[in-house]
């Protein structure tokens, strides 16, 4: 679940500037989460709902857009669903 620069998809590639430390963050959970979905499906789910605390941080303290929060999290919480089945 990559884009053709590598990036987890929906999450733009990290350029030097003051959103790159979160946008690794972004990156470490998440594809720590893909590596799990296959053989530890709770695991992943677990990781997705760390990734969607980060989210809510960073829409609360105003480094991140309540559209790009809202969204990031929506895709997190459909792929949580989507392993509970």
């Amino acid at each position: 679940m990559r884009n053709a620069m590598g990036a987890p998809l929906g999450l733009p590639v990290a350029k030097h500037n003051r959103y790159s430390g979160e946008l690794a963050e972004f990156r470490r959970t998440l594809g720590a989460a893909m590596h799990q979905v296959d053989h530890q499906p709770h695991a992943a789910a677990s990781m997705l709902t760390a990734f969607i605390h980060q989210v809510t941080a960073l829409v609360r303290t105003g480094r991140l857009s309540v559209a790009d929060g809202t969204n990031l999290i929506t895709a997190a919480e459909n792929l949580i669903a989507d392993l509970a089945n």
